[in-house]
């Protein structure tokens, strides 16, 4: 009986647990595993994101074996980075990315097995192996993965998992105005990507959902909690004990986990052979004289000026293309920042302080659209639009037309300003 009881309370104290992690932000779970190997904090992620990922790894594999593989690979590199990821409310992004990235690995290694081995494969029961189907759904997840993190993640846990606004805002840890501005943007920039191939939304979005209700869809217990084992090992240094070579060969292949090091080194060399590029053109540049040729390879000509009914000749003038439009500079100061529909409101730059506003007086404010690639410096280092505030004194490189913005170089004037 004593036993029993036990048993109960054990029971309760787990659910109370449970609870209370399942409405604990990423951020919280994923710092909680790392710095005390909390199973409960993972298992917690698994069971948030355990769909998601299985959903990712079942439209890219048809064969269930190979999902399950790479589904156990996304977690794994999860254990391993859970301390070390740059944005860890921003882990859903990160692991769709991911389960993506080894889905189409093992998709491809297992092609390149059985055009080896031609065998005929058993016929499936997957209610994707119909190949528009796939294709749209993959479609899909192309473009999603296309978008800036702070609207991709939104989109996964509002669109993909079916979270309401506030509970999409409780894991995350943002506000619900946040949450349904950047969902709305984020609807209408993957809107417009699916249009350019052909595709819309709610149909996109109406075949996830009928997938989504299939028996496929659903992740089987036995791999979620052999999941959880297996990261828990990873985490602590275990070594590959029950881990099989397929799973720590998706996990260790190159290219599947995209870093911050991997993306300067890739904008460093682009930067690079820009500048040889430009220096090649500069140096094979033609004169706009024509070349001079030694007097000894000049043709003998009659003298033409003693013969009075010559025609006289005319000097044969090439049309000049115009010159091209070039981009428009301008210095002003930031006055407000619209985030979601990408807009900065600027007024002319003044002298002083430039929190300042003169007697209280509204300066004329002029509305500024961000272009689409629009690249933003903060001190001369690349920055994100919400790092900048109202006062910092910006250079603006204007599109030839002048209608977007392609470039802002803020700097802090407050930072500068000598202390009295």
């Amino acid at each position: 009986m004593a036993k029993h009881s036990e048993l109960l309370l054990m029971q309760q104290l787990r659910s109370l647990v449970r609870g209370s992690l399942d409405s604990a932000t990423d951020q919280y779970l994923l710092t909680q595993f790392a710095a005390e190997r909390d199973e409960a904090a993972f298992h917690a992620l698994v069971r948030r994101y355990g769909p998601m990922v299985w959903r990712v790894c079942r439209q890219a594999l048809s064969r269930e074996h190979g999902a399950e593989d790479a589904y156990q690979s996304t977690f794994l590199l999860l254990a391993r980075k859970a301390g070390s990821l740059r944005k860890p409310e921003a882990v859903s992004s990160w692991l769709f990315g991911v389960a993506r990235r080894i889905a189409l690995k093992s998709r491809a290694r297992s092609a390149k097995e059985a055009s080896r081995e031609a065998v005929a494969l058993p016929p499936s029961s997957d209610p994707l192996d119909v190949l528009t189907g796939r294709e749209l759904l993959q479609v899909f997840d192309e473009e999603l993965l296309r978008l800036p993190a702070e609207y991709q993640t939104p989109l996964i846990l509002c669109c993909l998992e079916g979270k309401s606004h506030q509970e999409a805002a409780r894991q995350l840890g943002w506000s619900e105005g946040s949450v349904k501005g950047r969902l709305e943007r984020g609807r209408d920039l993957l809107a417009q990507r699916l249009t350019l191939r052909g595709l819309t939304l709610p149909a996109v979005l109406a075949a996830q959902i009928v997938w989504q209700s299939s028996a496929a869809a659903s992740v089987p217990a036995a791999l979620a909690s052999s999941t959880v084992r297996i990261a828990l090992l990873a985490a602590m240094d275990a070594g590959a004990a029950g881990v099989s070579a397929s799973v720590l060969s998706l996990a260790n292949a190159p290219g599947v986990i995209v870093g911050v090091s991997k993306i300067k080194l890739l904008a460093g060399l682009v930067f690079a052979a820009g500048l040889g590029l430009g220096g090649h053109f500069i140096l094979q540049r033609p004169s706009s004289e024509p070349p001079r040729r030694e007097s000894a390879d000049l043709p003998v000509r009659a003298d033409v000026s003693r013969e009075p009914n010559a025609p006289k000749e005319v000097p044969r003038v090439e049309p000049q293309a115009p010159p091209a439009a070039q981009p428009t500079v301008m210095e002003a100061e930031l006055w407000t920042i619209d985030r979601v529909n990408q807009r900065i409101g600027i007024i002319p730059p003044r002298s002083g302080n430039p929190d300042t506003t003169g007697e209280g007086v509204r300066p004329t404010e002029r509305t500024m659209v961000l272009a689409k690639n629009a690249v933003i410096l903060l001190e001369g280092k690349l920055a994100a639009l919400t790092s900048l505030k109202r006062g910092y004194f910006i250079v603006l490189t204007l599109s030839a037309d002048g209608r977007e913005v392609e470039k802002i170089d803020a700097r802090n004037l407050r930072k500068t300003k000598p202390e009295r």
